[in-house]
């Protein structure tokens, strides 16, 4: 089966599946983009909702021969430096502005608004600096910054709880004793050399003309990827 490609003239930062409840057997059909390097300036990134379920029409080899459909967007200052579902109808991004965003999806995805913002949430003395990366365990979110801070937030409270500024001066530098496992026989087929070359299989999941992979995501055996081709792929059936 081969990816379906959908251009979308917005170069893709990242892409993140929504949630989907292990009690359904269902596959994922809707998922999350976020834009950066937009020429037209940074006031018009976007994150954006897609859909690959109700749109699609499968064949009869259940394989989707529409491509996704975008349900809704909504603007973005700043890169999106990263993107993370908070649960099912809650996205946070990451901002080059420095800003940490949520924003709350409509039960029928049909309309994406901001629902709160920690502006400049990670900053220098004089100037903001971007928000590099988010970890999210509803309903915390944990940023990092490429000032140094650790920012600790909750969904429910507009406050920042705890930040961690600059290095403990208990970190150190990497020692010479070797590390637990170092001298361990490898057991990896990647890492084993020529003699496990036999027993490698690449298989390739996108065309080879495509530009950066900046980010992908797999949920079950859907995978959906973004890059700076300005196109999204999704391949609803990845070969294991």
């Amino acid at each position: 089966m081969d990816p379906i490609a959908k251009y979308i003239s917005q170069k893709i930062s990242k892409t993140r599946w929504q949630p989907i409840s292990p009690a359904l057997l269902q596959q994922p059909e809707v998922f999350a983009t976020g834009s950066w390097d937009n020429e037209a300036g940074a006031l018009n990134n976007k994150v954006s909702i897609w859909s690959v379920g109700d749109h699609g029409v499968s064949n009869m080899d259940g394989e989707f021969d529409e491509e996704p459909q975008l349900l809704c967007d909504s603007k973005h200052d700043g890169d999106v430096m990263d993107l993370q579902f908070l649960d099912h109808d809650r996205l946070v991004s990451a901002s080059s502005s420095g800003a940490v965003k949520i924003f709350k999806l409509q039960s029928d995805c049909q309309a994406l608004s901001l629902a709160h913002v920690w502006e400049r949430a990670h900053r220098y003395s004089c100037d903001n600096a971007p928000c590099t990366a988010i970890v999210c365990k509803s309903p915390e979110i944990v940023s990092v910054g490429e000032d140094g801070r650790v920012i600790l937030y909750k969904a429910d409270q507009t406050e920042v709880l705890r930040v961690i500024g600059g290095w403990n001066s208990r970190v150190v530098s990497h020692s010479a004793a070797p590390l637990a496992g170092e001298n361990d026989s490898v057991v990896s087929a990647w890492l084993a050399g020529d003699s496990s070359k036999n027993r490698l299989e690449a298989t390739h999941i996108l065309p080879s003309q495509t530009l950066s992979v900046n980010s992908l995501d797999v949920l079950e055996q859907c995978l959906v990827c973004g890059t700076d081709g300005e196109a999204v792929y999704v391949h609803r059936q990845v070969p294991v």
